[in-house]
């Protein structure tokens, strides 16, 4: 099982998968005829952890997660700054500093403005998003909006949550597990202990 959590690893570091589950498969498939269960996302990630660490060097490493979490920064600041009487939060992953494997930032933005509206606004603030997608997320609190793009190799996911206590849990909107999340003034608090560090 390791041996396929680090081949699809290296994978996704050389850009020949785009997320886990299918770096998960294709590892799977070249080392044992897919016989064997996929790996865990947890058990690649730490991997893909591991072998940046390794190419990066920690202090490298760790200017790449700042760097990463100061784009959330950015964007969220954008969001509420471009549309009025919003707000944001950084939930999964991203909000723990993890990035490793499929780096990517799922913002929730409570709004009554619709993503189109969204999207127009952050767009006016210079955010090129030509390539967005707009699904719609089947979460467990019904259909919710969202805006998929990639920037810099960073996936980034807007959802739009209309209701307070959609926005505010602090669990997955799809899965119900816990996952960690950091408003603005708790991701800022982040940036500013990790420039000390």
């Amino acid at each position: 099982m390791d041996a396929i959590a680090r081949e699809a690893a290296r994978r996704l570091a050389r850009g020949e998968s785009t997320d886990i589950a299918h770096a998960a498969r294709y590892a799977a498939a070249s080392l044992d005829g897919g016989a064997s269960r996929p790996p865990t996302g947890k058990r690649i990630r730490r991997h893909a952890q591991a072998m940046s660490m390794q190419a990066m060097g920690e202090v490298a490493y760790r200017g790449q997660i700042r760097a990463w979490l100061a784009v959330a920064e950015d964007l969220m600041t954008t969001l509420e700054q471009a549309v009025p009487a919003s707000e944001t939060i950084l939930a999964g992953r991203a909000a723990e500093g993890h990035f490793d494997g499929d780096p990517g930032l799922h913002i929730r933005m409570r709004t009554e403005r619709s993503i189109a509206e969204i999207a127009r606004a952050i767009a006016a603030f210079g955010y090129e998003a030509s390539e967005a997608t707009f699904p719609a997320l089947e979460s467990l609190h019904g259909r919710l909006s969202q805006m998929h793009w990639v920037e810099d190799g960073l996936r980034i996911v807007i959802t739009r949550c209309p209701r307070e206590r959609w926005f505010a849990s602090r669990t997955d909107l799809k899965t119900g597990k816990v996952v960690v999340t950091l408003t603005l003034p708790q991701l800022r608090a982040r940036l500013t202990a990790m420039a000390g560090t």
